[in-house]
């Protein structure tokens, strides 16, 4: 099962539930998130087997980087609210791919094992837990992934409650 977007109700909850995303490999959107990279490069592809398509990429080597800056929400998070960062990988990277580090403004939040053979011919999110001592008070974070070898397909910035959210939106489909 997987939700498309597409008509305006889509759209709007969309708007709610994900405070900033970036489409890494597209030039411009980048360019509007402050991308900074090192030994990092762009690719694209035809990805549309079911679900989401996904058609650029950005990769980082062993001894690489990728840094985007994401905005946070106009508002003050509940105090059980926490933002989550999901990156998107094609689920049948090779043997070999992870062993990287995701940073939120210099401080380490996750070492990523490994990521190969996620979901075989298919995408894979991963959500990963951002500290409240990290976001609170501030406008934008900056993400850093760095270190082992990944293709990021997508980078998504929402929050806990929103994600209970995509899951309700899943599991009861509007009638159309």
């Amino acid at each position: 099962v997987y939700w498309k977007i597409g008509d305006e109700d889509d759209l709007a909850l969309e708007k709610q539930i994900i405070a900033d995303h970036v489409i890494p490999g597209l030039t411009s959107n980048e360019k509007a998130h402050n991308l900074q990279s090192e030994k990092s490069t762009v690719g694209n592809g035809t990805f549309n087997n079911w679900g989401p398509s996904y058609f650029y990429y950005r990769d980082t080597k062993a001894d690489g980087f990728i840094k985007y800056d994401l905005n946070l929400l106009n508002r003050q998070l509940a105090d059980d609210e926490y933002y989550y960062l999901q990156l998107t990988y094609f689920g049948s990277e090779p043997e070999g791919s992870g062993g990287f580090k995701i940073y939120i403004d210099g401080s380490l939040i996750k070492q990523v094992g490994d990521i190969s053979y996620l979901a075989p011919l298919d995408f894979a999110q991963q959500y990963y837990r951002i500290p409240r001592k990290l976001t609170d008070g501030k406008d934008k974070i900056t993400v850093s992934i760095t270190g082992g070898k990944v293709s990021v397909y997508g980078l998504r910035l929402l929050t806990e409650n929103h994600i209970t959210s995509i899951a309700t939106a899943i599991s009861e489909p509007k009638n159309r």
